[in-house]
């Protein structure tokens, strides 16, 4: 085994480990044997290498002809340049040499092969791939990189040489497949791409990407280079990609910086994880579902170098103990790579003292949390180790606030001394006085720090914003913290009314921030229309931005899907034109806005019916946001969540299933199992369960998310009322109709109070409930509750519409049930099959028309006419929906009673 070097020579720059030519900082192509040739005659700078020594290194002890080397040698000096050829010495008649002074450090290790592969030798079974050189290895195997002659392009393969290796990496291969199908193509995880199982040698083919977090964070001090805001970039890519992973019931076991990979990218560095080899699947049923054959998933498996539970550095003390592996137990290990990070030495153990290396409190704090020696009081989750680095500029303030208050606080309690001993009579008021007047002073002395902040500069204005709807406004938003949120609803009512007054003064950056923070925060609690107020009063307030602000563009899309929410079709449609404009208009991409645009769209075709198109617009917006190396949460669960609605909606339940179940998993993780967004989403899955006809697992889901909701929002909240919704309609699958009553009209005047009574959620669950009472048999209830929507969706909506036309139909039926004919015959005039199907999708609507308006026929003497329409109907529906509530019998039977 020997050193790996970078060697300079004024401009020119060659990496061994890596084999990348650089000339004034610009890559150069070179190729293969230039790459063995230029390494050979650097190992001996300053000496005559002999034309059959290089013959032997470059073409690995084959012959070549003087051509083929002064070729190889011309490349080379073609691929440094005119300026820079003289490098290369041509010394007659004994061969060839490097001159000038340069220098050299080591960046990687060398190492002979065990199983016959060498540098230039194709890939055994992969021709168009050549090895270029092992990475890493062991008596279990060897690591190799090799490139593709055409493409240029680099890959990484791992061969093995005795069973347990094998095993590893079969393991690696099936965790790699079941991620890829779980999560899709992400750039912070190196997927496996193609492996030879059956004969010798076997390998796996893996993506490349880039150096090691070790072998990186040595070369030309690059990690030193990094201020602590950029190392705690790179590492929260490191724990998306672990969130990730866990998220899908995927846990890693070998967390280290040898099996993180860094690579250059456009806006600095991509970390990717690799090595799944000793990775253990929580969920290992999901295999099956997914149809991903189960290679080494059974018994003991090895990880190459390495012990199956990982490097002891990186080792949760349970595990020396015998303990399971968990999520904490990765958490253990992201804490030390954390550290090791923002000390700058990824070789550094956590030993005690390790405080003093760390001079913020807060990432301190983090770190000590995160590697606790007891699982227990260690942090849950890698995704709530992110969210607390992520939010490190909020909790700085608010530590900064608090101890600002602790200081007023034993100020005013001094005063209260002294003048305790000068009046004592004084002391009770002045007691009431101290709390007031502390807490009153903190606050004046920080408003008028953000004031003056925000005068300074517009960023601090947008700073300010997503500090208040992401994090002190969001930290009391029930759909977040899964707190009940009358308080905060109340707070944030009077919050908003006092922004024009109290900023009126203040730039119009400020105005348009303030408000968009308040319509995040009430479209997030349901008060959609109270969103809308806050979104046109930022559009108001933004005249003076310019024209193609992307703050404006991100409160359109917003204003959009509020809209949506109560049925203001008409004008989500109008905002997303000018977003659509907008986005046309600008050179650069905008993900979010972008994603957010197209998820918006799709809310607008699902609620047309076109849920094709529905899931088309979603798919976007979702690989919109894989492009991102770390989207926004919420737009993120949102985007998920629509497209499984949307895809439940086309009928796709597996894909439905899948993306719910993946969801929930990345909720749990976030909110926990408890919280009022992994509740919501479980409504989902449980809705999705009732279409597959596995309607007591979808009844018992939906209990427990209703109760969860309830215990977490309060009843006074459209999720919780959803949530009685969806049960209702369970309940109503398993023709448990009375139950199916009760959830209805438990969310039915939640909505009215809520979303108003002629609110499309408002007349359906009273329609709902109207259906089960049918299927008891209760026609007069029934009716009662028909005659109720039929009025209120009369409101918004035209007399051919469809909602207006099923409502009629079903009142029609009602009052046909009881042999009633009063008001039936205007009922059904003018009623449509093909606008009855766009409200409800059955086959049989001709035949259904025909069977009611024969049996107004019949009850109204009209014998010959009845007969005529009912033998319509009995034909039709026998052909179309044979096996449907109205049946061919049933209709003949009627017939017969008239005859």
């Amino acid at each position: 085994m020997g050193n790996l070097y970078r060697y300079r020579f004024g401009p020119v720059e060659f990496d061994e480990a890596s084999g990348e030519l650089s000339v004034n900082g610009l890559r150069v192509e070179i190729h293969p044997q230039g790459r063995a040739l230029l390494s050979a005659l650097l190992a001996r700078r300053h000496e005559i290498v002999s034309r059959s020594e290089l013959e032997a290194i470059v073409w690995k002890g084959g012959s070549a002809s003087k051509e083929a080397l002064a070729t190889a040698v011309n490349r080379l000096r073609n691929a440094l340049g005119e300026s820079h050829a003289s490098l290369i010495e041509t010394v007659p008649r004994q061969g060839y040499r490097i001159t000038g002074d340069g220098d050299r450090v080591v960046v990687g290790k060398t190492f002979e092969s065990q199983i016959a592969l060498a540098p230039g030798q194709a890939v055994p079974g992969r021709e168009h791939f050549r090895l270029e050189r092992i990475l890493g290895q062991s008596t279990s195997g060897e690591v190799w990189l090799a490139r593709e002659a055409a493409s240029g392009e680099r890959r990484v393969f791992k061969f093995a040489t005795d069973a347990q290796y094998l095993a590893s990496l079969k393991r690696e291969t099936t965790i790699s497949r079941f991620l890829r199908d779980e999560l899709g193509p992400r750039p912070d995880i190196a997927m496996v791409l193609d492996w030879n199982f059956e004969q010798p040698p076997f390998f796996m083919e893996s993506e490349f990407g880039g150096d090691n977090l070790l072998e990186w964070s040595r070369q030309d001090g690059r990690l030193a280079q990094l201020d602590d805001a950029a190392r705690l970039s790179l590492f929260l890519q490191i724990a998306d990609a672990v969130a990730a992973a866990h998220g899908v019931s995927v846990l890693h076991k070998d967390l280290k910086p040898q099996n993180i990979l860094i690579a250059p990218v456009a806006a600095g560095w991509q970390a990717r994880l690799t090595d799944f080899g000793s990775a253990r699947l929580l969920e290992p049923g999901r295999l099956e579902q997914l149809a991903i054959t189960q290679l080494g998933m059974t018994g003991t498996h090895g990880v190459g170098s390495d012990v199956s539970q990982g490097t002891p550095m990186y080792i949760a003390p349970e595990l020396f103990a015998g303990g399971a592996t968990t999520q904490r137990s990765d958490v253990f290990a992201l804490g030390v790579i954390l550290y090791q990070l923002l000390v700058g030495d990824m070789q550094r153990p956590l030993m005690p003292g390790w405080q003093r290396d760390i001079a913020d409190s807060l990432l301190a704090d983090d770190i000590a949390q995160a590697t606790d020696g007891d699982p227990l009081r260690r942090l849950a989750s890698v995704a709530l180790l992110a969210e607390r680095l992520r939010s490190l500029d909020a909790r700085r303030a608010q530590a900064q606030a608090e101890h600002a208050a602790q200081e007023a606080a034993q100020l005013e309690r001094a005063r209260v001394r002294r003048f305790k001993a000068q009046r004592p009579w004084m002391l009770v008021s002045l007691a009431v006085l101290a709390v007031g007047l502390a807490a009153s002073l903190v606050f004046y002395q920080q408003a008028r720090r953000d004031q003056q902040a925000l005068l300074r500069q517009v960023a601090v204005g947008q700073a300010m914003n997503r500090f208040l709807s992401e994090d002190l406004i969001a930290q009391a938003n029930p759909s977040i913290s899964g707190r009940a949120g009358v308080t905060m609803l109340e707070a944030a009512r009077k919050a908003a009314l006092a922004i024009d007054g109290r900023f009126k003064d203040s730039a119009p950056e400020v105005q348009v921030a303030l408000h968009e923070a308040m319509q995040k925060t009430f479209s997030g609690l349901t008060e959609h229309q109270a969103a809308i107020a806050e979104g046109r009063l930022a559009l108001r307030a933004g005249q003076a931005l310019p024209a193609d602000s992307e703050q404006l563009a991100q409160i359109r899309v917003n204003l959009a899907s509020d809209m949506m929410e109560v049925t203001q079709t008409r004008e989500a449609q109008a905002e997303l034109d000018i977003v659509e404009r907008w986005l046309a208009s600008r050179q650069g991409r905008h993900p979010v806005i972008e994603a957010g645009y197209w998820l918006a769209r799709a809310g607008l075709a699902t609620n047309a019916f076109d849920e094709k198109l529905g899931v088309e617009q979603t798919r976007r917006a979702l690989q919109i946001l894989a492009t991102m190396p770390q989207p926004p949460h919420a737009i993120e669960e949102h985007a998920m969540t629509v497209y499984a609605d949307a895809s439940r909606m086309a009928k796709d339940y597996g894909e439905a299933e899948k993306y719910f179940r993946k969801l929930i998993a990345l909720q749990e993780t976030r909110y926990g199992a408890q919280g009022a967004r992994t509740c919501f989403t479980r409504l989902g899955l449980a809705s999705t369960y009732s279409y597959l006809n596995r309607v007591d697992e979808a009844i018992a889901m939906l209990n427990a998310s209703a109760h969860c909701l309830k215990a977490a929002l309060g009843m006074e909240n459209t999720r919780t009322a959803l949530a009685y919704d969806i049960l209702g309609a369970a309940y109503y699958k398993a023709q448990r109709y009375q139950e199916s009553v009760d959830a209805y009209m438990t969310a039915s005047p939640v909505y009215g109070r809520l979303k108003g009574p002629q609110s499309f959620h408002s007349i359906g669950a009273r329609s709902s409930a109207a259906l089960a009472y049918v299927g008891m048999g209760r026609y007069g209830e029934a009716e009662q509750l028909f005659i109720d929507t039929l009025r209120d969706v009369r409101v918004d909506n035209a007399e051919d519409s469809a909602s207006v036309q099923w409502n009629r139909y079903q009142l029609a039926h009602c009052r046909l049930q009881q042999r009633r004919t009063d008001g039936v015959a205007a009922l059904l005039q003018g009623l449509q099959a093909d606008t009855l199907g766009h409200a409800q999708v059955l086959l049989d609507w001709d035949g259904r028309l025909a069977y009611q308006r024969g049996r107004l026929a019949l009850y109204s003497g009209q014998r010959v006419q009845a007969l005529a329409l009912l033998e319509t109907a009995a034909t039709i529906i026998a052909a179309k929906n044979p096996d449907g509530p109205i049946s061919e019998a049933a209709i003949r039977a009627l017939m017969a009673s008239a005859k």
